[in-house]
């Protein structure tokens, strides 16, 4: 019990949690396990923090229509993103980890270089078809406000793949905080600065273009850090090891992985994506705002269970259901308690919030207020997701997504001509809503327990 005594952190939390783990488990694991959490919600937090802070500098040095055009153009670099997943970078984390114990170097090297390969030849295959499409639909090139905006974030594909590859291999060692830092915070760091001095040189000469090249230029820094940090970590005996390759084991793990993520992503960029085609790209910049709002109101939620869905496994293995519950739910009692001032706060003031930002985004308080009611019933449904995957049930929540999202589809469809940004909101707010409901639902089937805040 040395190390627990001698981090006060640790200690004050495994007393709270004592009930989740016996006093005979490994403190060590448990106290590494708590001190990754704490790291990774810290660096989660700062990483929202600075892209409120860049949204609302962009906000303010940007007209309407062209911060529209920029969240436009990253959402579909977002949604373009999904297939260089093919890059494994979401199980090269438990792949890498499973090498490393095993000492099977010249299987990471391969893994390594595999990803990275992958990743260059479906970006470059992605990026030619759309700048084919782009040939054919835009005629008129020079008034386009889309064309050079989304020319030059293709870019962002293959790089964002990269960083997020180098981020997986840097966890797979262990090294959980120092994996996230390139991408989540030195990159979001360092596009703030760079904005900020952008607009102290140019003032009402910027654009999106040029907001869009430094995203590049931080990304271009984030990976050269990724690249440094991990020749430091990586053994020596990977990079004297000659590469093995296991391609259809590591493509037959990660392909249901990489659909349920793939969905998540059309999920999350749906409603900016049709409210932009159908009522323009200014609608888009008003309602990206409000959404990022609501989303605050999952923050604590999101960082606390994902933090909790290593215990939540070892509880399930060990058939300790009634701990489970337990742990549920004190864990969504408590995030509720903690994410209510945020929703009230956005509820009540949310007029002034987005005046903040500029006279034109307060035309989405009424977005804000659904999606902030929507996001308040996802933090009350409690870790009803992570549940199931950490559980072995991940075919329930990938049925429950692939359902939302058509859900998404089709209600943005039917609702964004009728509504316009309200519309948008109804859609997804509802898509929310139904994707909980389905997952408590199959929790209670499978497991036997509750997941909300009254269970």
């Amino acid at each position: 019990m040395k190390l627990l005594q001698t981090n006060r952190l640790v200690k004050s939390v495994a007393s709270r949690l004592g009930f989740i783990l016996p006093e005979e488990q490994d403190s060590r694991l448990f106290s590494l396990l708590v001190r990754g959490a704490t790291g990774s919600i810290a660096i989660k937090i700062a990483f929202t923090g600075l892209g409120l802070l860049t949204s609302l500098m962009l906000a303010r040095t940007l007209e309407v229509v062209q911060y529209g055009t920029y969240a436009y153009v990253m959402s579909l670099i977002t949604l373009l993103g999904i297939a260089p997943g093919l890059g494994l970078s979401n199980v090269m984390v438990r792949f890498i980890a499973t090498y490393n114990r095993q000492g099977e170097w010249g299987k990471i090297k391969g893994l390594i270089r595999y990803s990275n390969i992958a990743v260059i030849i479906v970006s470059f295959f992605i990026i030619l078809a759309v700048y084919l499409l782009m040939q054919f639909i835009i005629s008129d090139k020079s008034s386009s406000t889309l064309y050079s905006p989304l020319l030059i974030a293709l870019l962002l594909i293959p790089m964002n793949s990269i960083m997020n590859s180098q981020g997986a291999t840097l966890r797979g060692f262990h090294w959980i905080v120092l994996g996230q830092v390139p991408s989540l915070l030195v990159r979001s760091l360092l596009y703030l600065i760079l904005i900020v001095v952008a607009w102290l040189l140019l003032r009402n000469s910027l654009d999106v273009q040029l907001i869009i090249s430094l995203n590049i230029a931080a990304t271009a820094v984030a990976i050269f850090l990724g690249s440094y940090l991990l020749l430091k970590v990586m053994p020596s005996a990977v990079k004297k090891s000659r590469p093995e390759y296991e391609s259809n084991s590591w493509i037959r793990s990660s392909f249901p992985l990489i659909l349920l993520s793939g969905m998540f992503m059309i999920n999350a960029q749906t409603d900016i994506l049709m409210l932009g085609s159908i009522k323009g790209i200014e609608m888009s910049g008003i309602y990206q705002i409000a959404n990022r709002g609501a989303a605050l109101i999952y923050l604590v939620a999101f960082s606390v269970y994902s933090s909790f869905a290593p215990v939540i496994a070892h509880l399930y293995a060990g058939k300790e259901i009634d701990k489970l519950q337990r742990l549920v739910t004190r864990s969504s009692r408590l995030v509720m308690l903690f994410s209510l001032p945020i929703a009230f706060s956005l509820i009540i003031f949310g007029d002034r919030l987005l005046s903040i930002f500029g006279e034109g985004f307060t035309r989405g308080l009424a977005p804000l207020l659904i999606l902030s009611i929507s996001q308040l019933v996802n933090v009350v449904a409690g870790p009803a997701t992570n549940i199931l995957v950490m559980t072995g049930h991940e075919r329930d929540a990938a049925w429950a997504i692939a359902i939302s999202t058509l859900a998404n589809v089709v209600l943005n469809a039917a609702f964004i001509p009728l509504w316009g940004m309200e519309g948008a909101a109804l859609a997804t707010g509802g898509s929310i809503i139904l994707s909980n409901v389905i997952c408590i639902w199959f929790v209670r089937k499978r497991i036997k327990i509750h997941t909300t805040v009254f269970g």
